[in-house]
């Protein structure tokens, strides 16, 4: 099977037309006045659902690679998308919290024709994304596989343990990046300005596309700072809704670093509250399976056999009935 991008395939989508240099890796749909920049891989395989990519904070739809392909090789159909004004959509409003991104998402679904439930793999901080719709949106969701997300119980946890360091720690990066974005309007942008931020695998793949998007796109870094600005009214967005106690769930909690070997004391104990209160929400979940990883945050990119095995045990690839004999 061929695991090369393909137009999206959906029923009674409706693809904005735009040059290929804007649009390099997928197509634009028009959703209300927003345009979303989606990528699609593989047909849909009547009794198994497509899968559907949410991206992290920061992320966008590059970074997926190589699950993407990995996924489409075993016969799936995989969907990835940029969250508003994130990579190569636009038009999204200015509030970023997850409820707010899960209308978004059920909005994209709506307008491509999608009416089977999907199956979401999320990552990181689109862990509260995933939750806020498959609470809202339950009738919309075969399962959830979670990648090491962001436990919605820590952010108030580590800012009552470090009442002073933490919200300072966190008010200086949401500045630095917020003068990353001024630069990138201003189009003085470098790129050794945001060497940190550059993902090596991403890069390594797509080189000067993904640099340029970098240094040209304020929206992409004024966004990545409304994000992180939200992730605490995120969280308290998960805590108010209650997943469907069947829902088909699997947390994949990364092990790496070993907490032991994180020398800075406060490093280890953010780490440690992270891996400690991952499957807090999920404690009624009648469908939870929960694996630990050997693989750092970005499992779908240190991992990703790990996520193919979650994806399967949800849902196995022969889904004939059993014969009886």
């Amino acid at each position: 099977m061929s695991t090369a991008p393909v137009p999206y395939a959906g029923a009674n989508s409706s693809l904005a037309s735009s040059p290929a240099a804007s649009t390099p890796s997928g197509e634009r749909v028009q959703v209300a006045e927003r345009s979303v920049h989606v990528r699609s891989w593989g047909a849909a395989v009547p009794g198994r659902p497509s899968i559907w990519l949410e991206n992290g904070i920061f992320g966008q739809l590059l970074g997926w690679d190589p699950l993407p392909e990995l996924l489409c090789q075993d016969g799936w159909r995989v969907c990835a998308y940029d969250r508003g004004n994130y990579g190569w959509s636009s038009g999204a409003g200015p509030d970023r919290s997850a409820a707010a991104a899960a209308v978004e998402f059920a909005e994209l679904l709506a307008a491509l024709g999608e009416t089977e439930p999907v199956l979401i793999v999320a990552w990181s901080g689109g862990g509260l994304v995933a939750r806020c719709f498959a609470a809202d949106w339950p009738e919309c969701v075969a399962g959830l596989v979670l990648l090491d997300p962001v436990p919605p119980h820590y952010e108030a946890a580590v800012e009552a343990a470090f009442p002073q360091r933490y919200p300072a720690e966190r008010a200086a990066q949401v500045a630095e990046i917020r003068n990353i974005a001024a630069c990138a309007a201003d189009g003085q942008l470098r790129e050794a300005d945001i060497q940190e931020y550059i993902e090596p695998q991403t890069d390594r793949r797509y080189g000067a596309l993904y640099r340029q998007l970098l240094r040209e796109s304020a929206p992409h870094w004024y966004t990545y700072a409304a994000e992180l600005e939200a992730i605490p009214r995120s969280s308290d967005q998960v805590q108010q809704r209650l997943l469907p106690i069947h829902l088909p769930l699997q947390l994949l909690i990364a092990d790496q670093p070993p907490l032991m070997s994180i020398e800075d004391l406060y490093e280890r104990a953010l780490a440690e509250q992270w891996r400690a209160r991952q499957t807090e929400c999920d404690a009624a979940a009648t469908a939870l399976q929960v694996r630990t990883v050997a693989a750092g945050h970005a499992i779908h990119r240190d991992a990703p056999t790990a996520v193919l095995a979650a994806v399967r045990d949800m849902h196995p690839r022969d889904t004939r009935p059993a014969i009886m004999v």
